[in-house]
């Protein structure tokens, strides 16, 4: 009974001892980085993250001490969004140097709580050329054809 025992010992340390996937597995767990290696590694990593960190709120200062803030593209430039919002306190001025175009795909509103003033050399009402309105006058002057809209039937 003893030799078998000794026997089946041995048989199973010769087992233990052959290099198979699983025990590689156990070897390679157990000779993973030390943990100091890793602390400094994780050390490296958040001084990094903390100085890029310190370079957004450096630049982020200096948006908001901006005034005007001016966005020079030097060329075209194109800004894209599901709801785009523009809010002004006080003021808000949209200006173009040849050509200026807004346009919707659906229902445009133009809103003003107070008179709402189109000025041009000649306004236009759907491309259109017939008088649409004057401005009321004391005394009444007679339209001029620098206001128009479309003939009947266009």
């Amino acid at each position: 009974m003893r030799c078998m025992r000794l026997t089946l010992s041995i048989a199973l340390l010769i087992f233990l001892t052959l290099p198979t996937n699983t025990n590689a597995q156990i070897v390679s767990r157990l000779s993973l980085t030390s943990p100091d290696t890793t602390i400094l590694a994780l050390t490296h990593r958040i001084e990094a993250l903390e100085a890029t960190v310190a370079q957004l709120q450096q630049k982020l200062a200096f948006i908001k001490s901006v005034s005007p803030l001016v966005f020079d593209a030097g060329g075209d430039m194109t800004i894209r969004g599901g709801q785009i919002s523009v809010e002004a306190a006080a003021a808000f001025s949209l200006r173009a140097g040849t050509n200026a175009s807004i346009r919707s795909g659906n229902q445009l509103l133009v809103d003003a709580a107070g008179p709402l003033d189109l000025k041009g050399n000649n306004i236009r009402h759907n491309g259109g050329s017939v008088p649409v309105v004057c401005a009321a006058s004391v005394p009444f002057v007679a339209c001029s054809g620098t206001v128009g809209v479309p003939p009947p039937g266009q």
